[in-house]
């Protein structure tokens, strides 16, 4: 419950209960084996770490999990669904290779046993946008459409709102992946209108974690503000950044910080402090997800994404010699993002931002010069 509401600081020490409340029971467990029960708590302990940047101890947490179940003979399904959050774990660190491997024949997996055991159909559902969301960083587009057109028509036939909405998203997301902003617009709107209508189901059922409302938020915005409906893609991005939930939380300062400045230079609309506090508060969560763990291959990307715009915020203040530094932290930092991580599909999504910044904001000498640098690297 905690979880799910996005209260990770209580949920975590709920599992720490848990694990002390088994390791010191000396009554027998007549339904579960207590291995189960512990493999659930390091389960669902591995999502908090996760969802706070913690990485490689999140995935330390699956596969001791995953173990735990292979020795107590657990549903094989059960054992896989450990290692798909185990490989999504590891594309948060740019492992999409590696992840591939494991998602792919799990996928298989769940499918042909669906055939068999229909109660196993909704783990087709829950796998599939986790392994779309893989091709798509490494830009295979097509296939991950089609997998997400299955498990969408599954997902509406169970019904199960949650991964409906989750396939739904990851469906938007394909419908923008381009270099360009030239994206299939209609494909996207269709499938916000849905997620829409899912999410009010998902809560009136009271199961809706608060990451899934935030990544949902974001896209939208996003998917707004490249439409230049600035209004509804502020709206979106506040809603997105308001549980303070990573990633939606450091992404969400930045774009609006990007999309602050676009209307303080456009629109004349906004002060230029505005934009500046968002970004400074973007900057300092990518700062704090790098510390935790260095190899977050999106929060580095996403922080020469700050320096970028900062630097244009910087001319609007005057400050030449400062704005010339912040090009110059965006270079490196672009560079140590790309080392990182170059998958084909993740160059695209910072080709397609610097497209959008390029084209609305205002262009000066420098700034044209520090995106045609950034564009260069890709």
């Amino acid at each position: 419950l905690y979880h799910t509401q996005g209260r990770l600081a209580e949920a975590e020490e709920a599992c720490e209960a848990g694990r002390k409340l088994i390791a010191q029971s000396r009554r027998p467990f007549e339904r579960n084996d207590p291995r189960l029960l512990k493999a659930h708590l390091l389960c669902r302990r591995g999502m908090v770490l996760r969802d706070q940047g913690r990485y490689r101890a999140a995935m330390d947490q699956f596969r001791k999990s995953a173990e735990l179940k292979r020795a107590a003979d657990a549903d094989p399904d059960d054992v896989l669904y450990n290692m798909s959050l185990y490989a999504e774990t590891l594309a948060e660190l740019g492992g999409f290779d590696e992840a591939e491997k494991i998602l792919g024949p799990a996928l298989e997996s769940v499918q042909k046993n669906a055939l068999q055991k229909k109660g196993v159909v909704h783990r087709v559902c829950s796998f599939t946008p986790l392994f779309a969301r893989v091709l798509r960083k490494q830009g295979q587009y097509t296939k991950g459409e089609l997998l997400t057109a299955n498990a969408r028509a599954l997902a509406r036939d169970l019904p199960h709102w949650l991964h409906l909405v989750q396939n739904l998203r990851e469906a938007a997301l394909l419908a923008m992946a381009t270099p360009s902003l030239d994206c299939d617009w209609g494909s996207a709107e269709r499938s916000f209108q849905e997620i829409e209508q899912s999410s009010r189901f998902a809560k009136s059922a009271e199961y809706l974690p608060a990451s899934e409302t935030t990544r949902t938020q974001l896209t939208r915005g996003y998917f707004h503000h490249m439409r230049h409906n600035l209004s509804e893609a502020r709206r979106c991005y506040k809603d997105a950044v308001a549980p303070d939930l990573i990633p939606s939380n450091y992404q969400g300062e930045i774009l609006l910080g990007a999309l602050g400045l676009q209307e303080s230079l456009t629109l004349r609309v906004r002060s230029p402090d505005e934009p500046r506090d968002h970004l400074e508060r973007g900057i300092e969560r990518c700062e704090s997800l790098l510390a935790k763990s260095p190899e977050a291959f999106e929060a580095a990307y996403y922080l020469a994404r700050a320096h970028l715009v900062t630097g244009r915020l910087r001319e609007v203040d005057g400050h030449v010699d400062a704005a010339k530094a912040c090009y110059r932290s965006a270079r490196l930092h672009r560079e140590a993002a790309w080392r990182l991580c170059s998958a084909s599909g993740v160059c695209d999504e910072e080709l397609q931002f610097l497209e959008l910044i390029g084209g609305t904001l205002p262009p000066t000498a420098q700034f044209s010069a520090a995106l045609e640098s950034a564009k260069n690297l890709f």
